[in-house]
Protein backbone atom coordinates (compact mmCIF):
# COMPACT_ATOMS: atom_id res chain seq x y z
CA UNK A 1 0.00 0.00 0.00
CA UNK A 2 1.38 3.55 -1.37
CA UNK A 3 0.76 5.96 1.68
CA UNK A 4 1.70 8.07 4.65
CA UNK A 5 1.14 6.68 7.89
CA UNK A 6 2.20 9.61 10.71
CA UNK A 7 2.77 8.58 14.08
CA UNK A 8 0.26 9.72 16.57
CA UNK A 9 2.58 9.93 19.76
CA UNK A 10 2.09 13.35 21.52
CA UNK A 11 -0.67 14.31 18.90
CA UNK A 12 -2.51 16.41 21.27
CA UNK A 13 -5.74 15.02 21.19
CA UNK A 14 -9.25 16.96 21.96
CA UNK A 15 -11.92 15.12 22.41
CA UNK A 16 -15.83 15.87 23.13
CA UNK A 17 -17.48 14.90 26.29
CA UNK A 18 -18.03 11.24 25.04
CA UNK A 19 -14.51 11.11 24.70
CA UNK A 20 -14.51 10.76 20.73
CA UNK A 21 -11.63 12.49 19.17
CA UNK A 22 -12.45 15.85 17.33
CA UNK A 23 -8.57 17.76 16.87
CA UNK A 24 -5.71 16.74 16.82
CA UNK A 25 -1.99 17.30 14.98
CA UNK A 26 -1.35 15.80 11.87
CA UNK A 27 2.23 17.32 10.90
CA UNK A 28 4.33 19.63 12.34
CA UNK A 29 6.77 21.85 11.37
CA UNK A 30 10.59 20.12 11.24
CA UNK A 31 10.92 16.31 11.49
CA UNK A 32 8.25 13.90 10.80
CA UNK A 33 8.32 10.52 11.17
CA UNK A 34 6.80 8.14 8.75
CA UNK A 35 5.99 4.65 7.60
CA UNK A 36 5.60 4.15 3.70
CA UNK A 37 5.48 1.06 1.95
CA UNK A 38 7.27 -0.80 5.28
CA UNK A 39 9.89 1.59 5.85
CA UNK A 40 10.47 3.75 8.44
CA UNK A 41 11.17 7.42 6.86
CA UNK A 42 11.22 10.86 7.72
CA UNK A 43 9.20 14.42 6.15
CA UNK A 44 11.00 17.13 7.11
CA UNK A 45 9.12 20.50 6.60
CA UNK A 46 9.92 23.83 6.32
CA UNK A 47 7.53 26.95 7.94
CA UNK A 48 7.51 27.83 4.15
CA UNK A 49 6.02 24.57 3.52
CA UNK A 50 3.52 24.27 5.61
CA UNK A 51 2.36 27.66 5.32
CA UNK A 52 1.85 26.11 1.68
CA UNK A 53 -0.16 23.81 2.88
CA UNK A 54 -2.33 26.15 4.86
CA UNK A 55 -2.93 28.52 1.91
CA UNK A 56 -3.64 26.18 -0.54
CA UNK A 57 -6.67 24.78 2.01
CA UNK A 58 -7.69 28.16 2.55
CA UNK A 59 -7.64 29.04 -1.10
CA UNK A 60 -9.32 25.73 -2.67
CA UNK A 61 -12.06 26.73 0.02
CA UNK A 62 -13.51 22.81 0.84
CA UNK A 63 -12.78 20.85 4.39
CA UNK A 64 -10.44 17.56 4.33
CA UNK A 65 -12.32 14.50 3.92
CA UNK A 66 -12.14 11.90 6.49
CA UNK A 67 -12.17 8.07 5.36
CA UNK A 68 -11.55 4.62 6.56
CA UNK A 69 -8.31 2.94 6.15
CA UNK A 70 -7.59 5.50 2.59
CA UNK A 71 -10.14 4.54 0.52
CA UNK A 72 -10.67 7.51 -0.97
CA UNK A 73 -6.77 7.86 -1.42
CA UNK A 74 -6.69 4.85 -3.43
CA UNK A 75 -9.70 6.17 -5.39
CA UNK A 76 -8.58 9.48 -6.70
CA UNK A 77 -5.39 7.61 -7.52
CA UNK A 78 -7.29 5.80 -9.62
CA UNK A 79 -9.37 8.45 -11.41
CA UNK A 80 -6.16 10.62 -11.07
CA UNK A 81 -7.52 13.45 -9.00
CA UNK A 82 -7.24 14.66 -5.27
CA UNK A 83 -9.82 12.72 -2.78
CA UNK A 84 -12.48 16.06 -2.88
CA UNK A 85 -13.04 15.73 -6.33
CA UNK A 86 -13.18 11.74 -6.07
CA UNK A 87 -15.58 12.32 -3.04
CA UNK A 88 -18.08 14.34 -5.98
CA UNK A 89 -18.74 10.84 -7.68
CA UNK A 90 -20.54 9.59 -4.21
CA UNK A 91 -24.14 11.18 -3.39
CA UNK A 92 -23.91 13.29 -0.46
CA UNK A 93 -20.36 12.52 0.32
CA UNK A 94 -21.59 9.27 1.77
CA UNK A 95 -17.71 7.54 1.52
CA UNK A 96 -17.12 10.12 4.57
CA UNK A 97 -16.93 9.50 7.97
CA UNK A 98 -16.35 13.31 8.57
CA UNK A 99 -14.54 16.47 7.22
CA UNK A 100 -11.90 18.35 8.89
CA UNK A 101 -10.66 21.89 9.00
CA UNK A 102 -7.03 22.64 9.27
CA UNK A 103 -5.19 25.36 11.20
CA UNK A 104 -1.44 26.02 11.97
CA UNK A 105 -1.22 26.70 15.77
CA UNK A 106 2.68 27.30 16.29
CA UNK A 107 4.17 25.04 14.56
CA UNK A 108 1.65 22.23 14.87
CA UNK A 109 -0.53 22.15 11.78
CA UNK A 110 -4.10 20.76 13.48
CA UNK A 111 -6.99 19.55 12.34
CA UNK A 112 -10.49 20.09 13.02
CA UNK A 113 -13.27 17.71 12.29
CA UNK A 114 -17.10 17.00 11.92
CA UNK A 115 -17.64 13.45 12.23
CA UNK A 116 -20.99 12.44 10.20
CA UNK A 117 -23.55 11.01 12.60
CA UNK A 118 -22.88 6.97 11.82
CA UNK A 119 -19.28 7.98 12.12
CA UNK A 120 -19.30 9.58 15.52
CA UNK A 121 -20.92 6.40 16.40
CA UNK A 122 -18.41 4.22 15.68
CA UNK A 123 -15.52 6.75 17.22
CA UNK A 124 -17.84 6.42 20.60
CA UNK A 125 -16.93 2.47 20.29
CA UNK A 126 -13.39 2.95 19.68
CA UNK A 127 -13.34 1.01 16.40
CA UNK A 128 -10.91 3.32 14.78
CA UNK A 129 -7.99 3.94 16.97
CA UNK A 130 -4.94 5.60 14.36
CA UNK A 131 -4.94 8.31 12.07
CA UNK A 132 -3.07 8.80 8.87
CA UNK A 133 -2.92 11.76 7.17
CA UNK A 134 -2.38 11.79 2.80
CA UNK A 135 -0.06 14.32 1.29
CA UNK A 136 0.65 15.05 -2.61
CA UNK A 137 3.09 17.37 -3.75
CA UNK A 138 5.83 16.00 -1.91
CA UNK A 139 8.30 15.84 -5.13
CA UNK A 140 6.07 18.28 -7.63
CA UNK A 141 4.02 20.82 -5.51
CA UNK A 142 1.65 22.12 -4.51
CA UNK A 143 2.29 20.54 -1.19
CA UNK A 144 -1.17 19.68 0.38
CA UNK A 145 -3.04 17.47 2.81
CA UNK A 146 -5.61 16.06 0.58
CA UNK A 147 -7.41 13.94 3.16
CA UNK A 148 -7.11 11.61 6.20
CA UNK A 149 -7.92 7.98 6.91
CA UNK A 150 -9.03 6.20 10.00
CA UNK A 151 -7.42 3.39 10.16
CA UNK A 152 -6.49 0.25 12.73
CA UNK A 153 -3.47 -1.31 10.55
CA UNK A 154 -0.88 1.51 10.49
CA UNK A 155 2.21 1.33 9.14
CA UNK A 156 4.17 2.18 12.47
CA UNK A 157 5.14 0.46 15.73
CA UNK A 158 3.83 1.71 18.84
CA UNK A 159 1.76 4.13 18.30
CA UNK A 160 -0.15 6.11 20.97
CA UNK A 161 -3.57 4.98 19.34
CA UNK A 162 -6.35 7.95 19.37
CA UNK A 163 -8.45 5.32 20.42
CA UNK A 164 -7.00 3.79 23.03
CA UNK A 165 -5.93 7.06 24.88
CA UNK A 166 -9.42 7.94 25.18
CA UNK A 167 -9.41 4.90 27.97
CA UNK A 168 -7.25 6.08 29.95
CA UNK A 169 -8.62 9.36 31.61
CA UNK A 170 -6.27 10.74 34.30
CA UNK A 171 -7.89 10.90 38.00
CA UNK A 172 -7.43 14.69 38.33
CA UNK A 173 -6.18 17.54 36.19
CA UNK A 174 -6.87 15.51 32.84
CA UNK A 175 -8.86 16.70 29.76
CA UNK A 176 -11.48 14.56 30.93
CA UNK A 177 -11.59 17.06 33.74
CA UNK A 178 -11.13 20.65 34.65
CA UNK A 179 -8.37 22.01 36.53
CA UNK A 180 -8.91 23.77 39.78
CA UNK A 181 -7.77 27.02 37.43
CA UNK A 182 -10.11 26.01 34.85
CA UNK A 183 -12.99 25.87 37.89
CA UNK A 184 -11.86 28.91 39.96
CA UNK A 185 -12.32 30.66 36.33
CA UNK A 186 -15.36 29.40 35.50
CA UNK A 187 -16.55 30.49 38.39
CA UNK A 188 -15.06 34.13 38.28
CA UNK A 189 -16.42 34.32 34.44
CA UNK A 190 -19.63 33.42 34.90
CA UNK A 191 -19.11 30.60 32.29
CA UNK A 192 -20.54 27.04 31.80
CA UNK A 193 -17.70 25.24 31.34
CA UNK A 194 -14.14 26.93 30.33
CA UNK A 195 -10.77 25.04 28.87
CA UNK A 196 -7.31 26.26 29.03
CA UNK A 197 -5.74 22.89 26.65
CA UNK A 198 -2.77 23.34 25.24
CA UNK A 199 -4.21 22.84 21.56
CA UNK A 200 -7.35 25.46 22.78
CA UNK A 201 -7.23 28.23 20.13
CA UNK A 202 -5.14 31.36 21.23
CA UNK A 203 -7.60 33.89 20.26
CA UNK A 204 -10.40 32.23 22.70
CA UNK A 205 -7.57 32.18 25.62
CA UNK A 206 -6.86 35.53 24.78
CA UNK A 207 -10.66 36.39 25.37
CA UNK A 208 -10.50 34.36 28.77
CA UNK A 209 -7.50 36.80 29.56
CA UNK A 210 -9.30 39.84 28.72
CA UNK A 211 -11.99 38.58 30.81
CA UNK A 212 -9.88 38.11 33.50
CA UNK A 213 -8.34 41.45 33.09
CA UNK A 214 -11.84 43.28 33.19
CA UNK A 215 -12.59 41.14 36.51
CA UNK A 216 -9.20 42.76 37.66
CA UNK A 217 -10.05 46.45 37.09
CA UNK A 218 -13.16 45.87 38.81
CA UNK A 219 -11.99 44.67 41.84
CA UNK A 220 -9.27 48.01 41.71
CA UNK A 221 -11.68 50.04 41.47
CA UNK A 222 -13.96 48.70 44.52
CA UNK A 223 -10.78 48.91 46.59
CA UNK A 224 -10.19 52.84 45.79
CA UNK A 225 -13.75 53.28 46.04
CA UNK A 226 -13.81 51.76 49.83
CA UNK A 227 -10.37 53.53 50.74
CA UNK A 228 -8.55 50.50 51.00
CA UNK A 229 -4.71 49.98 49.91
CA UNK A 230 -4.08 47.74 46.19
CA UNK A 231 -2.98 44.93 48.74
CA UNK A 232 -5.99 44.84 50.10
CA UNK A 233 -7.31 41.33 51.14
CA UNK A 234 -10.64 39.81 49.65
CA UNK A 235 -11.55 39.81 53.50
CA UNK A 236 -11.04 42.97 54.07
CA UNK A 237 -12.75 44.15 50.99
CA UNK A 238 -15.72 41.75 51.98
CA UNK A 239 -15.59 43.43 55.25
CA UNK A 240 -15.29 46.96 54.15
CA UNK A 241 -18.06 46.38 51.45
CA UNK A 242 -20.45 45.14 54.89
CA UNK A 243 -19.57 48.15 56.77
CA UNK A 244 -20.95 50.12 53.94
CA UNK A 245 -23.97 48.61 54.05
CA UNK A 246 -24.64 48.42 57.72
CA UNK A 247 -24.04 52.41 57.80
CA UNK A 248 -26.74 52.80 54.81
CA UNK A 249 -28.75 50.84 57.06
CA UNK A 250 -28.47 53.39 59.71
CA UNK A 251 -28.49 56.45 57.73
CA UNK A 252 -31.84 55.00 56.26
CA UNK A 253 -33.32 54.53 59.78
CA UNK A 254 -32.50 58.18 61.18
CA UNK A 255 -33.55 59.50 57.79
CA UNK A 256 -36.92 57.23 58.50
CA UNK A 257 -37.08 58.86 61.92
CA UNK A 258 -36.72 62.31 60.90
CA UNK A 259 -39.19 61.74 58.34
CA UNK A 260 -41.44 61.08 60.97
CA UNK A 261 -40.83 63.98 63.06
CA UNK A 262 -40.96 66.55 60.06
CA UNK A 263 -44.08 65.34 59.37
CA UNK A 264 -45.38 65.29 62.27
CA UNK A 265 -44.99 68.98 62.68
CA UNK A 266 -46.44 69.75 58.93
CA UNK A 267 -49.47 67.51 60.45
CA UNK A 268 -49.40 70.13 63.59
CA UNK A 269 -48.78 73.31 61.57
CA UNK A 270 -51.31 72.66 59.13
CA UNK A 271 -54.04 72.27 61.69
CA UNK A 272 -53.07 75.22 63.73
CA UNK A 273 -53.12 77.21 59.93
CA UNK A 274 -56.29 75.58 59.43
CA UNK A 275 -57.78 76.71 62.75
CA UNK A 276 -56.79 80.38 62.33
CA UNK A 277 -58.27 80.37 58.98
CA UNK A 278 -61.76 79.21 60.30
CA UNK A 279 -61.44 81.75 63.61
CA UNK A 280 -60.37 84.28 60.59
CA UNK A 281 -63.31 83.69 58.90
CA UNK A 282 -61.27 83.21 55.66
CA UNK A 283 -61.96 79.29 55.53
CA UNK A 284 -65.66 77.31 55.49
CA UNK A 285 -66.31 74.11 54.95
CA UNK A 286 -67.02 73.91 51.67
CA UNK A 287 -62.90 74.79 51.13
CA UNK A 288 -61.52 72.10 53.35
CA UNK A 289 -61.04 70.22 49.94
CA UNK A 290 -58.95 72.23 48.59
CA UNK A 291 -57.37 73.35 52.46
CA UNK A 292 -56.30 70.14 52.37
CA UNK A 293 -54.48 69.86 49.18
CA UNK A 294 -52.05 72.37 50.17
CA UNK A 295 -48.75 72.03 52.55
CA UNK A 296 -48.68 74.54 55.89
CA UNK A 297 -46.47 77.08 54.24
CA UNK A 298 -48.91 77.35 50.91
CA UNK A 299 -51.79 77.61 53.19
CA UNK A 300 -50.42 80.48 55.27
CA UNK A 301 -49.52 82.32 52.48
CA UNK A 302 -53.19 81.47 50.70
CA UNK A 303 -54.48 82.88 54.16
CA UNK A 304 -52.28 85.90 54.31
CA UNK A 305 -53.79 87.10 50.77
CA UNK A 306 -57.53 85.63 51.41
CA UNK A 307 -60.31 88.29 51.98
CA UNK A 308 -62.74 86.89 54.96
CA UNK A 309 -65.76 85.23 54.00
CA UNK A 310 -67.78 85.09 56.80
CA UNK A 311 -67.81 87.42 59.71
CA UNK A 312 -66.37 86.01 63.11
CA UNK A 313 -68.27 83.94 65.32
CA UNK A 314 -69.29 85.74 68.77
CA UNK A 315 -68.36 82.96 71.12
CA UNK A 316 -68.26 83.78 74.90
CA UNK A 317 -65.49 83.44 76.61
CA UNK A 318 -65.64 80.96 79.54
CA UNK A 319 -65.12 81.61 83.15
CA UNK A 320 -61.31 81.06 83.65
CA UNK A 321 -58.57 80.87 86.46
CA UNK A 322 -57.18 84.21 87.39
CA UNK A 323 -53.72 83.14 86.41
CA UNK A 324 -54.68 82.29 82.73
CA UNK A 325 -54.18 84.47 79.63
CA UNK A 326 -56.94 86.13 78.08
CA UNK A 327 -58.06 84.64 74.65
CA UNK A 328 -60.17 86.01 72.27
CA UNK A 329 -63.15 84.84 70.39
CA UNK A 330 -60.45 84.53 67.45
CA UNK A 331 -58.47 82.27 70.10
CA UNK A 332 -61.32 80.28 71.11
CA UNK A 333 -62.02 79.50 67.55
CA UNK A 334 -58.10 78.69 67.02
CA UNK A 335 -58.24 76.04 69.72
CA UNK A 336 -61.11 74.25 69.47
CA UNK A 337 -60.31 73.76 65.75
CA UNK A 338 -57.02 72.55 67.20
CA UNK A 339 -58.65 70.21 69.72
CA UNK A 340 -60.81 68.68 66.66
CA UNK A 341 -58.00 67.74 64.48
CA UNK A 342 -56.84 65.74 67.61
CA UNK A 343 -54.10 67.84 68.99
CA UNK A 344 -53.12 67.21 72.05
CA UNK A 345 -53.18 69.90 74.55
CA UNK A 346 -55.06 71.98 72.11
CA UNK A 347 -54.64 75.07 73.74
CA UNK A 348 -51.09 75.44 75.33
CA UNK A 349 -49.71 74.23 71.74
CA UNK A 350 -51.81 77.25 70.67
CA UNK A 351 -50.62 80.02 72.83
CA UNK A 352 -46.78 78.36 72.22
CA UNK A 353 -47.46 79.09 68.09
CA UNK A 354 -49.07 82.36 68.57
CA UNK A 355 -46.02 83.27 71.32
CA UNK A 356 -43.59 82.37 68.47
CA UNK A 357 -45.15 84.63 65.81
Amino acid sequence: MNWIALTSEGVDVRRDEQGVPVEWTLLRIGDNPICQEGEDGNISISPEQMNAIVEYFEKKGEEIPIDSEHYLYELANKNKVDESEALKLFPGGVAALGFGQLKLVGNALRIRVKWTPTAYKFLKEKIYKYFSPSLRGLENGPLRVTSVAMTNTPAINNLDALAASANKRPATGGKGEMSKLEKALKRLLGRDSIALEAETDETKKDQIACEVEEKASLIEQVKQLLGLEPAATLDEVIAALKAEVDKAKTADEKQEKLDELAASAEKAEHARQVARGRAEGKIVEADMEYVNSLDSKALKAHLDHTARKVPLARVPAPARRSDSTALSAVDRVAIDCLRNAGIENAESEYLKQKKGE
